[in-house]
């Protein structure tokens, strides 16, 4: 999503300077506002404790203004009504029910309707966990397989 963010957005770094445009995404398995891990605070205390591994390994621990924290927290231009340079591709949110870190992907995916990310889709796969498409083996994994390829492929991403 931080890609996909650098290359819609007016932004003064230069990785964010490009032509290129995702023609579609899929965002699976993020933590969409790694500065905030403690909004986790009623999960398991091993997952709270790797989503703050994952926020000090990424900021190190240290505050910054909130515009500089977008690519580290996707969600917060889209929230804050950021105007975009060029559209927002769609993106597919695969999730499981059972994942930790499905309340991210609805909040993400409401961002994106409310910004105008055309085409843009949630699927929600029932009792998956964290990564449900790396359990190859199980019904809601193969689905979420097809539901990728079938979004990439009426998006004109798939080769």
């Amino acid at each position: 999503m931080s890609l996909t963010l650098a290359s819609t957005m007016r932004r003064d770094e230069s990785f964010a300077r490009t032509n290129v445009t995702p023609k579609a995404v899929v965002a699976a398995c993020g933590i969409y506002e790694v500065s905030r891990p403690e909004r986790f605070s009623s999960s398991h205390v091993f997952f709270r404790d790797r989503l703050e591994e994952v926020s000090d390994a990424s900021l190190g621990g240290v505050r910054l203004p909130e515009r500089m924290l977008d690519f580290a927290d996707p969600i917060a231009p889209l929230e804050r009504g950021e105007i975009f340079a060029r559209p927002l591709p769609p993106v597919f949110l695969p999730c499981g029910t059972w994942d930790h870190l499905l309340d991210d992907s609805l909040r993400l995916h409401a961002a994106l309707v409310k910004a105008g990310s055309a085409g843009s889709r949630l699927g929600e796969y029932a009792r998956g966990p964290h990564a449900l498409h790396a359990f190859v083996f199980t019904p809601a994994a193969r689905a979420c397989w097809r539901d990728t390829f079938s979004f990439l492929g009426e998006h004109g991403a798939m080769p």
